[in-house]
């Protein structure tokens, strides 16, 4: 591997001030990608046909959550060519400027590592094989640098005042996928305290590099018949946390909220929390405006078309474990699918010694 951050004679060059376009449209300068996180960028023009070992390698660094990865187009035409995990983070240089900019010849798959202190960090390198090697050595160095003395916890390491958050996922289209990329993203940025788990059933998806969930748990059940209960209840008998926060994938609160979170389940002790009293369902026109717009950091229905609004239980909710575990959790048995079982454990909270508490939010 030639001229990468990792010898130690690389010398490091400001990352070029031009742009590319992100998935929506929108002008994105190549130093913002790497504001926040180093970004591999993977360039797949040049190659007959995206390199098939892209999708192996995303989910292989799937475990490095200190980097964004981001494949490279020149047009719009490869894109149904790549994984849909690749496709929702693909960016566009139609006129080759920040490719020749980032010194990237466009004859074969290339890649280069952006840094956070706006310098290049590796690369480039070319050649698919090179890739691999360069992405491995990346992710080595970046667990290493990033890991505690002693390895990484299995648990909090003060489970007494942490919080999980269980997210049940079922990958039944792109805009599913596209929303649950939005919604963990959101708990991260509002609810950095929790652990975020994903739960599926039989099957695991890819999820893209850089996605912020801490577990993902596949769960085996039904091939044919969905459900959410048991999702949820396996979930929750893993955790070592005092706190369980239930959260829908389609579905994000007001930011004040999260907020006031945790502080309103110390508050409450045992008892079962609904933390809103309106829930927006949104049009898909509105749903998209959301994440265009990146309103990770609004957090508001301010301006958005809804098809209604209603009072009801699920999209989020909480409890306290000790008492998630001596009231029985969800009913897997009685309730199938998606539906009825929120209403079914707030209604039997409701008439314990627990009881039920909501707040004044909302969620949409």
């Amino acid at each position: 591997m030639a001229d990468d951050a990792f010898e130690p004679d690389y010398h490091r060059m400001a990352i070029p001030a031009v742009s590319v376009r992100d998935a929506s449209g929108g002008l994105v300068g190549l130093s913002t990608l790497a504001k926040d996180r180093a970004c591999l960028l993977i360039l797949l023009e040049g190659a007959s046909e995206p390199p098939i070992d892209i999708t192996d390698m995303m989910a292989w660094l799937d475990d490095t959550p200190q980097l964004l990865v981001h494949p490279m187009v020149a047009t719009t035409s490869r894109v149904p060519l790549l994984p849909p995990e690749a496709q929702a983070l693909c960016l566009f240089d139609p006129t080759c400027e920040a490719r020749d900019a980032l010194g990237l010849d466009g004859t074969d798959v290339g890649a280069v590592l952006l840094g956070v202190d706006g310098l290049l960090a590796g690369g480039p390198v070319t050649g698919r094989h090179e890739v691999l090697a360069f992405a491995a050595e990346i992710r080595s160095a970046l667990t290493s640098a990033f890991a505690p003395q002693g390895g990484f916890p299995d648990s909090p390491s003060d489970p007494a005042s942490s919080i999980d958050l269980i997210i049940p996922f079922r990958a039944a289209s792109p805009q599913r996928m596209r929303n649950l990329l939005f919604t963990v993203s959101y708990y991260r940025s509002h609810l950095p305290q929790a652990r975020i788990i994903l739960a599926e059933e039989n099957n695991r998806t890819t999820l893209p590099i850089g996605t912020a969930v801490d577990e993902h748990l596949v769960v085996e059940g039904d091939p044919d018949l969905f459900n959410k209960s048991r999702l949820l209840n396996a979930a929750a008998a893993l955790s070592h946390a005092r706190y369980l926060v239930f959260a829908d994938a389609d579905c994000v609160p007001e930011v004040a909220t999260l907020a006031t979170l945790e502080g309103t389940l110390r508050s409450i002790g045992n008892s079962y929390l609904v933390p809103h009293s309106e829930v927006h369902y949104l049009t898909h026109r509105s749903s998209l405006d959301i994440i265009r717009e990146g309103r990770v950091n609004d957090g508001s229905v301010d301006g958005l078309a809804r098809h209604q609004m209603a009072v009801t239980v699920g999209g989020l909710t909480a409890c306290a474990a000790e008492s998630f575990a001596k009231i029985g959790g969800y009913d897997q048995q009685r309730f199938l699918g998606w539906g009825a079982e929120d209403d079914d454990l707030y209604n039997r909270f409701s008439v314990s010694e627990f009881g039920v508490w909501r707040t004044e939010y909302s969620v949409f």
